[in-house]
């Protein structure tokens, strides 16, 4: 079963509903989508890797800097939800 969490982050103008992708305790990055956007987030620096949200399926492919993502901070209360 997938969790979710509501959440917007960089330069998003709403609130999203994203679904957070499995992973072992271990790791530190975690990885969530919406409808229009993918990203991964490093839980030890607190920076997230997001998509650029245009057009197409937000895939792993658009977490790659050279398609567009970039990188924001994210906000503590995300950080602690997603620990």
């Amino acid at each position: 079963m997938f969790n979710s969490i509501v959440a917007k982050l960089g330069n998003m103008r709403k609130e999203q509903e994203w679904t957070v992708y499995p992973s072992s305790p271990e790791n530190t990055k975690r990885t969530i989508q919406c409808d229009s956007r993918i990203a991964e987030i490093d839980l030890t620096t607190g920076l997230c890797v997001l998509s650029d949200g245009k057009g197409g399926h937000p895939g792993f492919l658009k977490l790659s800097k050279f398609l567009g993502a970039k990188v924001f901070p994210v906000p503590d209360e995300i950080i602690e939800a997603l620990k």
